[in-house]
């Protein structure tokens, strides 16, 4: 695919990652509208830090997604506001079947919905 084609294609999702002059990660998200998304950041409080980013390229959003929250638990951006717990940290939350294959990799205990809507 040509880098053309990347940016028209709905499918792709982009992991960003923000750094100021210093190397520090400031920020870490995913969007599907890049440089959009990265303008958004400039224009936070702490926007003028930024002096460089980096993007993964993801062709799915629940992978795009996993890959989001395994950046943030590793590296420990300084202006995320939504933090994830390390991996052995007890947390469970209730997913569709398809989220339970996501939740496993996150390293967290999922169950599927029942039909009534309890786990």
């Amino acid at each position: 695919m040509t880098i053309e084609g990347i940016r028209q294609s709905e499918a792709i999702d982009w992991v960003y990652r923000l750094f100021d002059s210093d190397g520090d990660l400031l920020y870490v998200g995913r969007t599907q509208c890049n440089q959009s998304r990265i303008n958004d950041h400039r224009r936070a409080a702490w926007g003028k830090e930024i002096t460089r980013s980096t993007v993964e390229i993801w062709t799915g959003h629940d992978a795009a997604l996993a890959r989001e929250k395994e950046i943030i638990r590793l590296e420990n951006p300084r202006h995320n506001r939504n933090r994830y717990p390390p991996r052995g940290v007890p947390v469970t939350f209730i997913a569709t079947p398809d989220s339970v294959k996501l939740a496993a990799a996150l390293g967290v205990e999922a169950r599927e919905l029942t039909e009534g809507g309890t786990p």
